[in-house]
């Protein structure tokens, strides 16, 4: 992996601070061994709750070993605990990419899904709904409410289908690879966001299957005979490896989906959440054609052999939700009765539950797995409990937050700072990745006067493309900010601090891709998250002409003549072309008295002349008009057909408030290759 080379450049900026997100707990700076061990446990009879359990009735074990029961209590919902804190039915609902079957959600499933969740509601529970999207990571569409129509609306959009053939040009069996590595990440950052709620947490995961990653799809048996195949799963399994970037596994050789899915369980567990799973009855693997010629081309071993696959790969799918319900304390629903069981098991569950407390026998160091076991007295009892624990260090604390923070960034707005990505096309073709991030200064300093001195920000930065193997980068940079006398007093006019790099250079050989950005303040144990997704246009032989990027910003402090092509400065990350400096503004604001500045890349395969990109404002207070331009630089790459350019677009007669710019080529209105539309806001005077 080549170096990157990181720089800031602080700006006084105008522009408002906003946003408002989901604030999680960070790593306690010092973590003693615990005196105790809480252990929470559901029992029921009938599927009614038992209410008259005594400590003459548990005899818990700790790694095989008989441990002492230093407290017993029964957490009633509605009732304060034994800290006085009032105990509430809560229920996070985690839609698990049902969009990774074929067939989908039927309109009956999401109506019973929909009916249940909302029955959960009026019985009094308050529901988080969330979404675990092979795209975007983990996301929540509704924080915990009681209100029945809010936790309707986000069951429905969990449930759309839209980008359901996102994936169609991918193999299934890096599909389904892609797929398993993001649900792993997206259970860590779930517990991230779970565990700092009190007690015993419950997670009802709704999803169509969990992949396999030792069989195939039909698709894989059709495209080849089983030996290729054999072969090709070997390749693969020699390339099974969890992606840890912060090492929660510490460096942990799993090699099976297995091995992964208990590990996961394993740290799921030990934030007291039990995973409760239930499958709508979706699962299907890829569809096999039918026609004749394939039937009749086609060896009937390797026929029978497609199908044995098939079923196999749907069982496993379940038998991986199985796993990591039965794991966790929690229960897998699935049958013709499904939605009843479903129904009965959490209202008893959420209603009440035993809290124990264990003293934990003396280990060595290290973040180990110890287990739990209980046994209940009484015989007619379905007891649910939870099966381990891990004494967490500030570093384990602080792995699995940003961890969390990774796979579900827009989760994590703590520190709720605005970026940029732009696959900026370079003189030989390769993408240079141009970032730029905007640091807001009240939310990491607050309002008070910071201590002078170093504060000291991480910056965690990755380039993947989605489904495949395309080669990416993931980087960390040090940010550290220098708080002097001057810089305190500066703090009242500053918002912002602008900060850009380039990244390395990465062979244009992917299609989409994903940014994910991940900022940790040392001081405080905040987490700031940003993703983007954009698509890579091909500018190869024969391609048409493309719009490759857009970028609003402004021209920097002018400089001694340089090179008369556009570059990116490696220490700096600013554009430079000749004397000219452009600074992305990521915001999209602007002054009253400033105009706009717009660097833009475009492939023109029938060259310089061909070029004619049209610049529109839209929006309520300007209907639809063509925007005055100027070039400001410019220049052409014959190798690559690309045109580098900056142009200023005059803004002396638009109001204040929001307006769309609108860069089009000719071509379809509605593709991206074709039209882009950046939003900008003019602010008052």
């Amino acid at each position: 992996m080549k170096k990157s080379h990181l720089a800031a450049v602080i700006l006084v900026s105008i522009l408002a601070v906003g946003g408002k997100g989901f604030s999680v707990a960070g790593p306690s700076q010092e973590r003693a061994a615990p005196k105790t061990v809480l252990v929470d446990l559901v029992a029921v009879r009938g599927g009614l709750p038992v209410a008259d359990l005594t400590r003459e009735d548990f005899e818990v074990q700790a790694d095989g070993k008989k441990v002492p029961l230093e407290s017993l209590e029964r957490v009633v919902a509605g009732s304060p605990d034994a800290q006085g804190r009032p105990s509430t039915k809560r229920l996070a609902v985690l839609f698990h990419d049902l969009n990774y079957s074929a067939s989908g959600v039927k309109p009956k499933d999401e109506q019973d899904i929909v009916a249940e969740l909302a029955a959960l509601s009026a019985g009094g529970a308050e529901i988080m709904v969330l979404k675990l999207d092979r795209f975007r990571g983990l996301s929540i569409l509704q924080p915990f409410t009681r209100e029945e129509g809010l936790v309707r609306a986000a069951a429905a959009k969990a449930m759309d289908k839209s980008g359901v053939d996102a994936f169609a040009d991918y193999s299934f069996a890096d599909l389904k690879r892609y797929v398993f590595l993001k649900t792993v990440g997206g259970l860590l950052s779930a517990g991230s966001v779970l565990k700092g709620l009190p007690g015993r947490k419950t997670l009802l995961l709704i999803s169509s299957g969990i992949p396999d990653l030792s069989s195939f799809g039909p698709t894989d048996v059709q495209a080849g005979n089983l030996a290729a195949l054999s072969e090709d799963f070997r390749d693969h399994e020699d390339r099974l490896t969890l992606d840890d970037p912060f090492n929660v596994f510490r460096g942990e050789k799993l090699r099976s989906g297995d091995q992964v899915l208990r590990r996961t369980a394993e740290f799921i567990n030990a934030q007291n959440i039990a995973v409760y799973a239930l499958d709508p009855g979706v699962f299907a693997a890829t569809a096999s054609p039918s026609s004749a010629e394939y039937l009749f081309n086609t060896e009937k071993r390797e026929v029978e052999a497609r199908a044995r696959l098939q079923a196999d790969d749907e069982a496993k799918g379940f038998q991986n939700l199985r796993l990591l319900a039965e794991e966790t304390s929690g229960v897998y629903f699935r049958g013709a009765n499904k939605f009843a069981d479903l129904r009965r098991d959490l209202e008893a569950d959420l209603g009440a539950y035993y809290a124990l407390r264990i003293a934990p026998p003396k280990s060595g160091p290290g973040p180990a797995f110890h287990k739990v076991a209980v046994k209940v007295a009484r015989r007619d009892l379905e007891v649910r409990a939870r099966k381990g624990y891990r004494q967490f260090s500030p570093e384990d604390e602080k792995a699995m937050l940003l961890s969390g923070a990774f796979y579900g960034p827009e989760l994590f707005k703590d520190i709720p700072f605005q970026a940029d990505f732009v696959p900026l096309v370079g003189k030989t073709g390769l993408l240079e990745p141009w970032v730029g991030i905007a640091l807001p200064l009240r939310q990491i300093f607050g309002t008070e006067a910071p201590d002078k001195g170093t504060r000291t920000l991480t910056l965690h930065v990755s380039l993947e493309e989605l489904g495949g193997e395309a080669p990416g980068f993931r980087a960390k940079y040090s940010i550290p900010l220098n708080v002097t006398q001057d810089f305190i007093a500066s703090l009242a006019a500053r918002k912002y601090i602008w900060m850009y790099y380039k990244g390395p250079d990465v062979p244009p050989v992917g299609k989409r891709y994903r940014a994910i950005y991940v900022l940790y303040d040392e001081a405080t144990g905040k987490v700031g998250g940003w993703t983007s997704l954009f698509t890579r246009q091909d500018i190869s032989a024969g391609q048409k002409a493309a719009l490759l990027n857009c970028v609003l910003g402004s021209p920097g402090r002018e400089r001694a003549r340089g090179e008369a092509a556009f570059s990116l400065n490696p220490k700096t990350g600013i554009l430079e072309y000749g004397p000219l400096e452009f600074y992305p503004r990521l915001t999209g604001q602007f002054s009253a008295a400033q105009d706009a500045f717009l660097f833009l890349q475009v492939f023109s395969p029938l060259g310089r002349e061909a070029l004619s990109p049209e610049f529109q404002l839209e929006g309520p207070r300007v209907g639809s008009r063509t925007v005055p331009v100027e070039t400001v630089a410019e220049s052409w790459n014959e190798k690559t057909k690309v045109w580098s350019g900056v142009v200023r677009l005059s803004l002396s007669d638009v109001p204040p408030g929001d307006v769309l710019v609108r860069v089009a080529l000719p071509g379809p209105p509605a593709d991206e290759r074709f039209v882009r539309r950046l939003p900008l806001t003019k602010l008052p005077s």
